[in-house]
């Protein structure tokens, strides 16, 4: 169904090296399925196996939902850490110095042609969802206001863990983008004050955006929900990108405060494109719409993550011939 549009003359990665850079003028909007070769390193266990229940390298117990296609931690069971004031005595941290991580890349990039795509590393649960995956996520939120030492220890702990994962993984995948994930807001705001964040979570994304440029490597950041709030403080740390900005945010007014000073991977409305009764019209109309709001400022990257795979197939189709010539078609 995917038709190739003859206009197109830079590669994959050429054109999203420019979407990146910000340098340069891309010549058609790409999507994440071509432009990037993306990895969840097999060394790096922060969830069970797809379709499986399981602890991650942290002893949390999550359990699969079909529906969703994803994992949750399960409720039935109690915490890794129960008193969040001992983290200490029950965090077990995963050594990192044990795992061969050469090989490890070796296997995950057998194949791969760093010249045709840019290589994405995709990993999950940064620091805070770690950490209210270990205590649970009420407990997590409560301990920011009734014991913010202990809550802001196992932060720094937990963030020394991914600055050396980060670290080992530069060195054995040489990425060119990694997204960090951090879940901050729901769908209608974010899940505590600009000030909280502030406070308690924004110093130690600081430390990551850090870690990810150091390996030469743009810092894609996600988070599910209503995340325009946190756009300045994203950009202070050095986000080079937000994944995914879906409809619960003003997606207009966010791209006429904001330009092009980050790139854009998603824009799409995922219960839409993800509905069992959703058209084939609609889905298309859903491609051309977030194009024409986040494409004219040359920074954005189609990200059609539909769980249903007729679904994906046509958003795709839509993607490459709206996409491919767009650019062409606002000359």
């Amino acid at each position: 169904m995917i038709r190739d549009y003859k206009e197109k003359r830079l590669s994959e990665r050429e054109n999203a090296l420019r979407i990146y850079s910000g340098k340069g003028e891309p010549e058609y909007i790409p999507t994440a399925v071509s432009c990037y070769k993306t990895v969840i390193p097999s060394g790096v266990r922060e969830r069970p196996p797809w379709h499986e229940d399981g602890e991650d390298w942290f002893g949390v117990y999550w359990i699969w939902d079909e529906k969703t296609m994803g994992h949750t931690p399960d409720p039935r069971r109690p915490p890794v850490i129960e008193n969040i004031c001992e983290w200490d005595k029950s965090l077990r941290l995963p050594n990192l110095d044990e795992i061969d991580w050469t090989s490890a890349a070796k296997a995950d990039l057998e194949g791969y042609d760093r010249e045709s795509s840019l290589l994405r590393l995709f990993l999950e649960s940064g620091p805070f969802e770690r950490l209210h995956s270990l205590v649970g996520f009420e407990e997590a939120l409560i301990a920011m206001y009734e014991e913010p030492e202990a809550f802001c220890g196992l932060m720094s702990k937990l963030t020394d863990f991914r600055v050396k994962l980060i670290e080992y993984l530069g060195s054995a995948y040489r990425p060119d983008v990694i997204l960090n994930m951090d879940d901050l807001a729901s769908a209608s705001a974010p899940l505590f004050s600009m000030d909280m964040y502030r406070k308690f979570i924004k110093s130690y994304e600081k430390r990551i955006a850090d870690a990810i440029h150091a390996q030469g490597a743009y810092f894609l950041y996600h988070s599910c929900g209503r995340m325009q709030d946190f756009i300045d403080d994203l950009l202070e740390i050095g986000a080079d990108g937000l994944n995914a900005l879906t409809p619960c945010n003003d997606q207009k007014a966010v791209m006429e405060k904001y330009g092009s000073r980050f790139v854009v991977d998603g824009g799409l409305d995922s219960l839409l494109i993800s509905g069992e009764n959703t058209t084939e019209e609609e889905l298309r109309e859903e491609i051309r719409r977030a194009c024409d709001i986040f494409g004219p400022f040359k920074r954005y990257i189609i990200h059609p993550a539909s769980f249903i795979p007729e679904h994906k197939k046509i958003l795709l189709d839509e993607a490459v011939k709206y996409g491919h010539t767009f650019y062409k078609n606002i000359k």
